[in-house]
């Protein structure tokens, strides 16, 4: 081994020892220190050992802390760009969802989170707020995924969603197979497909896939759950309601107000 080597190697364990002496200082600190919003530390404190610098993460941050709230905003930010993202969310839903009003749909979201059903049915009349239900719910079901490492940035995973139409899901086949796998499916509207055997049974095998597998869905429709059952079948109707929670949204049309 060279020279050059051998300083290098000792550099090297120097350095490392260094590191694990910056983390063991870290360890004793018991209050903020005031980092503030610098992004540049990241959330890290400065640590000095043998008068070189260390940047070594704050083991006092929480979401009360200055940085605390700014990465909480910054996730807030990043779930609503994610939902924003989605093919299939209405735009005239971006801003509305920064600050949801409550309505009977978004209540009825907060309620079946809790529940930690499957399968979600919004019903209700035009107007009601049922596409905006699912909307909030993407956005609540995202928030709960990044909540755990809302301080790892670059841990941040957001769901994979599928926001489809039952016409598009009944007439695309690509739409057809992925509503069958993937993670979170949002059906809007459904109803709308043309009124066929080959729809129907489109729709019952989305259901029966999904049902199986125990993957999250939400349905938006005009219709409840009996009439449901009435166009597409028992079987469906089972489907939905066993592993299913269902909010009628009511009549109000809230577009006009």
């Amino acid at each position: 081994m060279s020279v050059q080597e051998v300083l290098l190697q000792t550099d090297f364990l120097q350095r490392g020892q260094q590191i694990s002496k910056a983390y063991e200082i870290a360890e004793d600190v018991k209050e903020c220190l005031g980092c503030g919003y610098d992004e540049n530390l990241d959330g890290r404190i400065v640590v000095s050992v043998d008068g070189k610098k260390y940047y070594v993460k704050c083991p006092v941050m929480t979401q009360q802390c200055r940085y605390g709230q700014y990465m909480l905003e910054l996730m807030e930010k990043s779930v609503l760009d994610h939902v924003r993202s989605i093919s299939g969310v209405p735009s005239r839903f971006h801003q509305a969802l920064e600050s949801p009003r409550t309505t009977s749909a978004t209540s009825g979201v907060d309620m079946w989170l809790e529940s930690k059903k499957n399968f979600l049915l919004l019903h209700g009349s035009h107007g009601c707020g049922k596409s905006f239900g699912a909307a909030y719910a993407l956005k609540m079901l995202d928030r709960k995924a990044l909540m755990p490492y809302w301080d790892k940035k670059l841990l941040w995973q957001h769901i994979r969603v599928l926001w489809t139409s039952s016409y598009l899901l009944t007439n695309v086949d690509d739409v057809f197979r992925e509503a069958q796998f993937s993670p979170f499916l949002i059906i809007d509207d459904l109803g709308s497909e043309e009124s066929t055997s080959r729809a129907r049974g489109r729709i019952s095998e989305v259901i029966s896939a999904r049902y199986d597998h125990c993957r999250l869905t939400i349905i938006t429709s005009n219709d409840d759950a009996v009439k449901i059952g009435e166009t597409y079948g028992r079987r469906v109707y089972t489907r939905i309601t066993e592993s299913g929670m269902i909010i009628n949204c009511g009549e109000r049309n809230l577009r006009l107000e």
